[in-house]
């Protein structure tokens, strides 16, 4: 790592006193002397703007076609997609160290290969095929969710509705619907999440690079911020707790690409269409981004002074208001007028309880505190059929490993070696503080620490990985901070943190994958023994609703009945894979005469 150590000493070794220093210097360099490190982090990072831009900006475009009373036809969807294919172009090209076409190139290469991935593997969350699903069919089939109420194909129509689709946030929905209507196969549409993975690793990896952070360190590290066992656990759903987790990791990249651009108006614009996007993904998002963006602002006047401060505090307010109060009118402002909260149905009157049987057992007998500790340092487990213990960081039980690939994991969602990660990155951190190594470093690997933790905090549901995906970057960014240590000791307590996460990502990628294409399978073959049935099928499709539109796909004559009333069987199925874990769903395949 000699080459590592030599890239750090400009930054810990007096060739810059602070991190200020540092930042400022980067903007002022001539041609020459940024011409080879810049140019790989430059690429990197317009190709991360380019995928980041298409999603964020597509969803802005097809926004502004509902609210102007328009819906997501196959031309509108068309026309939005491709504008925001070239405004994407546009911003990430701006710093011409790559061109315009090649960068099309590659991101037209990396959206496909999503695109191709997620087609490989169906959908077999509960909550993909059911709400986020109906919300996505009922876009795409015409619904204007800002001026009508809710309504759906004759198909569909019989299908159960819970009031998720018409009152939650609907970013997600909008970029899938948009993909769906131009003609692209419902699971192919679902690439939200790969596509964000993708986005925000390249990002990240950038900005490492430009904070003078040596390749490999950069490339490892960048990557695996976004590497969030929440993220890749979900990845192959229409699930959005992964992709806020991506947004998270994104945020913070173009906070440090902005601070070493001098607060360029690209990278602001950027921040601010992220912000739009994000806090239309949940109702949870918005004190967490509140905080973000506050803890933004503060950081840019320590580094910067007020002015850059002033620039950050604009774009971000009217990114949020614009996001809530333009973007965000249906649901928050339709939410507060009709129901009296803008997070109607998880609150004001009427508001539904979807935590208590969610919650296992263990975790509501605890405290709050408590549930958040035990959850940390616990077994991976899905919280249901036994009962998870504390157990010895870095072992790992093959139920375990199981339990690791599932898309909402209650108890050490994080993966099966998480804790032992943590425990050596708070170590290392408090060796870190007691020995003043790296001091400016460290500061800012603090203080993003503090925020994350704050945000953390602030969820009532901390114990659920998937309500706090950015936990994940806590040991990350000791890491990175303890890799330029003057401590041969705590350089190799950052490599063995780094190498414990990537071997728990891993893990967890193989063990989710290898499940969903088992499923997958399981779900083709149930399709292919129904397509010799030469008679109508009537199916109660329960949570399975993606089910229907895969049948239809598939030539089948299914119809949906309602769940409430069975039709009068002779024989019947239950729908194969319905659920992580779970049965449910009558496939009727022989009708009594009468």
């Amino acid at each position: 790592m000699r080459d590592c150590r030599d890239h750090y000493r400009g930054i810990t070794g007096g060739k810059f006193v602070t991190l200020t220093a540092y930042l400022s210097s980067m903007t002022h360099r001539t041609s020459a002397e940024a011409a080879v490190p810049d140019r790989v982090s430059d690429i990197v990072i317009a190709l991360g703007l380019a995928l980041l831009s298409f999603v964020m900006v597509s969803y802005i475009m097809g926004s502004l076609v509902l609210l102007a009373g328009g819906i997501l036809s196959p031309l509108s969807s068309a026309i939005a997609l491709g504008s925001a294919f070239a405004i994407a172009l546009a911003i990430a090209g701006a710093h011409r160290t790559i061109s315009v076409l090649r960068l099309g190139i590659l991101t037209v290469i990396l959206l496909s290969i999503s695109g191709l991935a997620s087609a490989a593997i169906i959908d077999t969350s509960i909550d993909g095929q059911n709400y986020h699903f109906q919300a996505i069919a009922a876009l795409q089939s015409g619904w204007n969710p800002v001026y009508e109420e809710f309504q759906t194909s004759t198909a569909m129509s019989p299908l159960s509705l819970p009031p998720w689709p018409i009152n939650y946030p609907k970013a997600s929905w909008i970029f899938t619907a948009l993909l769906q209507s131009v003609g692209i196969p419902i699971e192919a549409a679902k690439c939200l999440g790969p596509v964000m993975l993708l986005a925000a690793g390249l990002l990240a990896t950038g900005a490492l690079l430009r904070l003078g952070v040596c390749r490999p360190i950069a490339v490892v590290s960048g990557l695996l911020a976004t590497a969030n066992p929440v993220a890749i656990s979900q990845m192959w759903t229409r699930m959005n707790d992964g992709v806020f987790g991506s947004c998270y990791v994104a945020f913070i990249a173009l906070f440090v690409i902005a601070a070493t651009r001098g607060w360029d108006r690209r990278s602001l614009i950027v921040m601010v269409g992220l912000t739009v996007f994000a806090v239309n993904l949940k109702f949870s998002i918005i004190p967490i981004w509140a905080l973000l963006c506050g803890a933004a602002c503060l950081a840019a006047f320590w580094l910067s002074g007020w002015a850059a401060a002033r620039r950050l505090i604009v774009a971000l307010m009217l990114g949020g208001i614009a996001g809530i109060f333009i973007f965000g009118f249906q649901p928050y402002v339709t939410n507060t007028i009709e129901h009296g909260h803008p997070f109607y149905p998880l609150f004001g009157e009427g508001a539904a309880d979807i935590m208590t049987s969610n919650s296992p057992d263990t975790i509501q007998e605890r405290s709050a505190s408590g549930a958040f500790v035990f959850s940390l340092f616990a077994e991976t487990h899905s919280g249901f059929g036994g009962v998870p213990s504390v157990k010895v960081p870095f072992t790992i039980s093959q139920e375990e490993l199981r339990m690791a690939g599932g898309v909402d994991t209650r108890i050490g969602g994080f993966g099966p070696l998480f804790s032992g990660a943590l425990l050596i990155a708070v170590a290392s951190l408090t060796a870190l503080l007691v020995r003043g190594s790296g001091t400016e470093r460290v500061k800012l690997a603090v203080f993003a620490i503090a925020v994350t933790t704050l945000t953390v905090a602030v969820m009532p549901e901390n114990w659920w990985a998937r309500y706090v995906p950015q936990l994940w970057l806590v040991p990350i960014l000791i890491a990175v901070a303890a890799t330029s240590a003057s401590s041969r000791l705590l350089r190799y307590a950052a490599f063995a943190i780094l190498g414990i996460l990537v071997l728990n990502s891993t893990l967890i990628f193989a063990s989710s994958s290898l499940l969903a294409m088992k499923r997958s399978e399981a779900v083709r073959s149930q399709i292919a023994q129904l397509k010799e049935i030469e008679e109508p099928i009537f199916v109660q499709f329960g949570y399975a609703k993606a089910r229907l539109a895969l049948f239809q796909d598939a030539g089948l004559n299914a119809t949906a009945v309602s769940d409430d009333v069975a039709p009068p069987c002779k024989d019947s199925l239950s729908i194969t894979a319905y659920g992580p874990d779970r049965e449910g769903g009558s496939i009727c395949v022989n009708l009594h005469p009468d």
